[in-house]
């Protein structure tokens, strides 16, 4: 059951006749100045369900991408790894399983990646050691086991990284960098 994220109302006249929009119109989504390539997608707390359509990947201009406080289930598809200008990428407090893709560590560009407060289990990919870009990284609140990749030492912009709440975890401590 994929959200359909291209079958948004759309406006209405007075007299109840619909009003051509883009998508650029719509709440949530910021376009660049022609019009043609959407952005930002910041659509927390909007009541989504069910899971995250792939057909996102197709956006592949998208810098922000934040879909948090919804109850998106299922798992975080490796096409968001084509998703190579995204700058943040917010997908905490949602209902989503499995494990993180090793393929967001295609994302060299992302400052900011949380995915805390899910049902996320098993490792941190050593990938994610690809963000050197990262200031933040945040899972905590999983099910994610293992120890910390040791690529995590090579992204000296990284400032936060929360993993509290992840009782497998065997270094499960928070670390700040100032």
């Amino acid at each position: 059951n994929n959200l359909d994220w291209f079958m948004m109302s759309s406006d209405v006249n007075e007299d109840g006749s619909s009003v051509m929009t883009t998508e650029c119109d719509w709440y949530g989504i910021e376009c660049n100045d022609e019009g043609d390539r959407i952005l930002m997608l910041n659509l927390p707390g909007k009541g989504f369900e069910g899971s995250i359509p792939n057909e996102l990947s197709l956006l592949t201009e998208l810098t922000t991408l934040d879909l948090s406080n919804n109850q998106l289930m299922g798992t975080i598809g490796s096409e968001l790894g084509l998703l190579t200008q995204l700058l943040d990428l917010y997908l905490d407090n949602n209902l989503l399983k499995s494990t993180i893709p090793t393929e967001l560590g295609l994302l060299t560009n992302l400052r900011r990646l949380d995915l805390s407060k899910n049902q996320l289990s098993g490792s941190i990919p050593s990938e994610i050691g690809n963000l050197l870009q990262l200031e933040e990284l945040i899972l905590s609140d999983n099910s994610l086991s293992g120890s910390l990749p040791t690529e995590l030492d090579k992204i000296m912009s990284l400032r936060t990284l929360e993993i509290m709440g992840n009782t497998n975890l065997i270094t499960g401590q928070n670390i700040v960098r100032n």
